[in-house]
């Protein structure tokens, strides 16, 4: 049980550190679209291409959470989740060029508070990982 405990945490661990570059590089796409030139087409490509796994992210985690037992981890992902299931009830995954200024900044605040909110779980997976491996030595 350790052993597989141990693993589930770890790759948890990276998978939460692809998943704060992955919005990194998103919010980086939204700020180059507020720069000049203006390009909304390349813009709504770079953010398409992504937006299933950056939807798809908290869901993920929670998994991996629930599956190595760290409920708190789960309650640490609750805002990235809110943010995911906003915008699939809403039917706003993907971008569009002719609304792509109205949501722009919107998308930029959510994807700074959604690496915030990564960082915080990434933390605490390897604290918990930290311990569990003291804990199991």
């Amino acid at each position: 049980m350790g052993f597989y405990k141990i693993m589930m945490m770890a790759l948890t661990f990276f998978i939460v550190l692809a998943f704060i570059i992955l919005n990194l590089y998103l919010f980086n796409a939204h700020v180059d679209v507020q720069s000049p030139p203006y390009d909304t087409i390349s813009h709504k490509k770079t953010i398409n291409k992504f937006a299933r796994l950056d939807v798809a992210c908290p869901f993920i985690i929670a998994v991996f959470n629930l599956l190595s037992g760290q409920f708190l981890g789960i309650l640490i992902m609750a805002p990235a989740l809110y943010f995911s299931v906003k915008r699939i009830i809403s039917q706003q995954m993907y971008m569009d060029a002719t609304t792509n200024y109205k949501r722009i900044k919107d998308e930029e605040l959510i994807s700074i508070l959604k690496v915030i909110n990564l960082f915080v779980a990434w933390i605490y997976i390897l604290i918990k990982f930290i311990l569990t491996l003291v804990k199991d030595i």
